[in-house]
């Protein structure tokens, strides 16, 4: 019995020598946290690339659903086709801002991207907005765009690629806006604004 429990005891001690320590398992675990923060987040950092793999000049490709910040307007990205990046407008840094302007393009950490769009709700409850202007070629302005963004007298769409304009995107504007369309697409575009929060007449030509 006795030399059956020193053995025990040996096998015992044998087993906690292999065991790394405490420490080490603590390092390893906060590397792999730091990671996967930085992959859940939907955005990798330029700071947690860094910090992963001590390249200072390591740029992070953009993927589906990445959310950037440029100008003062947040932008996701939405397709990706080659070296093409395609995105949306999102929404806006400051809800305070009174003046919007999209461009056509916008610079990311790796490459140029292409606005496209104008995502749901992105401008809505904005009480201090006053005007935007679209140089952007988008396609779509989602639902409830602008909605209830009572001051907004002065919508300027430079594009004649609009092809859909979501559902109560204008509702709650300032009742004498302004909607300026390409005269060449003022027709369709009427169509398109039509039953969204304004009267088509408010949607006139001359851009």
């Amino acid at each position: 019995m006795k030399k059956t429990k020193l053995l025990f005891l040996s096998l015992l001690g044998a087993l906690v020598l292999l065991l790394p320590p405490k420490e080490a398992l603590g390092a390893e675990t906060d590397l792999r946290t730091a990671t996967d923060v930085a992959s859940e987040s939907g955005v990798i950092s330029k700071s947690a690339i860094e910090a992963d793999s001590g390249e200072q000049d390591i740029k992070p490709a953009p993927e589906i659903f990445d959310e950037i910040s440029v100008g003062g307007l947040y932008y996701t990205v939405t397709g990706i086709e080659g070296e093409n990046v395609y995105v949306e407008v999102s929404g806006v840094v400051n809800e305070k801002a009174t003046t919007v302007y999209i461009p056509k393009t916008v610079s990311g950490e790796a490459v140029t991207m292409t606005v496209t769009g104008i995502a749901e709700d992105c401008f809505s409850y904005m009480k201090r907005l006053r005007k935007i202007t679209v140089v952007a070629d988008i396609t779509y302005i989602g639902t409830d765009a602008f909605k209830n963004s009572s001051r907004l007298r002065n919508l300027v769409i430079k594009t004649e690629a609009l092809k859909k304009v979501g559902k109560n995107a204008l509702s709650g504007v300032n009742g004498r806006i302004s909607v300026k369309v390409p005269e060449k697409s003022l027709k369709s575009y009427r169509r398109l604004f039509k039953n969204k929060g304004i009267d088509t007449s408010a949607v006139v030509g001359g851009v």
